[in-house]
């Protein structure tokens, strides 16, 4: 079973992988496509635009927000909240 697959299996069976996070195996393609990571996020200026990809940890879109939906997401280098 090759790398990728053993990470797969263990976040199927217990939702987290020891070996790699599972962005980390896919880094090469996401920076080709100018995807940035959650850490590199913190170094954007406040209304700059970036391509940002991450598992979800955490949904909320409370009855009283008018709309407005929160995610906290992660990759292999951090967690970033996100206003939706």
């Amino acid at each position: 079973m090759r790398d990728g697959e053993k990470v797969v299996e263990d976040y199927r069976s217990v939702s987290l992988s020891p070996r790699a996070h599972p962005l980390a195996l896919l880094r090469d393609k996401l920076t080709a496509r100018r995807m940035i990571t959650c850490a590199a996020l913190k170094g954007i200026k406040d209304g700059r635009w970036g391509n940002l990809v991450g598992l979800v940890l955490l949904r909320q879109k409370p009855g009283l927000a008018k709309g407005v939906m929160s995610s906290t997401i992660e990759n292999e280098t951090d967690v970033a909240s996100l206003v939706v």
